[in-house]
């Protein structure tokens, strides 16, 4: 049977790294903590699959929020901006502000982006929280998020990624 564009457009992310973020932006602790326990296929160690998802997801993300495309000026607010939210809730932050503004400007494909200092981990930890927090300022409802998503997916698989698919959930 042949999926129409509409049902397409509606679907839900389908990897455990989709279903992870999507947990994130609504705030679903449980369903976050289960799929902590899933990505990486469930396995101790690293992967680059479910890391090309969160960062294409940033890059959709971040492409969203800032239309007009890169302003130095205005991220460098809307970064201010999210470091403080994150740090009044208690919220330890794994990348300085000008790691994070390198990771919105990376997500213009700009070559001047200059992504350092941070670990793999740290990395995609920050551009799922750059993802979260756009989402949020973006105030999407859930089938926007998960056409976000599934677009995210659909690059990493197209890239040659293979993030796990989810299973029973």
């Amino acid at each position: 049977m042949r999926l129409g564009k509409r049902a397409a457009r509606w679907s839900r992310p389908r990897t455990n790294v989709g279903l992870f973020l999507r947990s994130g932006v609504f705030e679903d602790y449980q369903t976050r903590l289960y799929f902590t326990t899933r990505l990486n296929r469930g396995q101790y160690g690293w992967n680059q699959d479910e890391p090309a998802v969160v960062e294409a997801a940033c890059a959709l993300a971040v492409r969203r929020l800032f239309r007009m495309g890169y302003n130095a000026e205005l991220v460098s607010h809307y970064v201010e901006e999210m470091f403080g939210r994150l740090e009044t809730s208690g919220n330890q932050v794994p990348a300085n502000r000008g790691q994070t503004q390198a990771i919105i400007q990376a997500g213009f494909w700009d070559p001047g982006a200059a992504i350092s200092g941070l670990t793999p981990l740290r990395l995609m930890v920050m551009r799922g929280l750059v993802f979260i927090y756009a989402c949020a300022s973006l105030r999407m409802h859930e089938r926007a998020v998960h056409r976000l998503i599934v677009e995210a997916e659909r690059i990493a698989f197209e890239q040659g990624w293979n993030p796990p698919l989810a299973i029973g959930r």
